[in-house]
């Protein structure tokens, strides 16, 4: 804010004479309950530095034409301070709805990213048991594929035992009816032994009662 020089007097006639001089702020001095339309301002001609703007709080009007001027220059300084003013205060405003935003977008990307980590964490392990799965399911093909080999063995084996077992069979069948024709003739002859018995019998006794 740039500082003016304040005097008090009765009026601007004359500022030179023995007047109380102040530098104030236009801050200041609106914040005292001067009114900026009962403000004066004109140049100081009496000052080294000619940069410097003189505020004069008059109790009276004006008849010094310059003071409108210096007025008006000052009302146009103050309408910017006051477009600058909001334009500050809707900066702020600005500043905290993207600082709003900012922590909103943070809390979110670290609830997404929360979530990212749990979907990796489940994808690993869904990795792990398929990994699992599939030694599980290799292991089960190679024990079932060595069944399978073991069970054509002993079907094989079966078939040959089969076979020996048939080949058994017929040899006792065959001797079985070897055995059987055999008895059928031992029996003949000892039939044919038995008739001739009893016919030798039968004639020695025959022969005796003749005697």
């Amino acid at each position: 804010m740039v500082p003016f020089e304040i005097i008090s007097l009765p009026n601007c006639q004359n500022p030179k004479r023995g007047f109380s001089r102040r530098i104030w702020t236009v801050e200041t001095l609106v914040s005292h309950g001067n009114p900026l339309d009962k403000i004066d301002f004109f140049p100081v001609t009496y000052s080294p530095s000619m940069e410097e703007d003189v505020a004069v709080v008059q109790n009276g009007p004006s008849a010094n034409p310059c003071c409108t001027e210096w007025k008006r220059q000052y009302l146009k300084l103050h309408e910017k301070y006051s477009k600058l003013e909001l334009r500050r205060n809707a900066l702020r405003e600005g500043i905290s709805m993207v600082n709003e935003k900012f922590d909103s977008i943070e809390k979110e990307n670290k609830i997404l990213k929360q979530a990212l980590e749990g979907l990796k964490l489940q994808a690993s392990k869904e990795k792990d048991e398929k990994e699992k799965e599939s030694t599980m399911r290799v292991s089960l093909e190679n024990e079932v594929s060595a069944l399978k080999a073991e069970l054509l063995v002993l079907q094989q084996n079966g078939n040959s035992a089969a076979e020996e077992a048939d080949g058994a069979v017929l040899q006792l069948q065959g001797r079985l009816a070897a055995a059987e024709t055999e008895i059928n003739r031992l029996r003949e002859l000892l039939d044919k032994e038995i008739v001739r018995a009893d016919l030798e019998k039968k004639n020695s006794e025959k022969g005796e009662e003749e005697s």
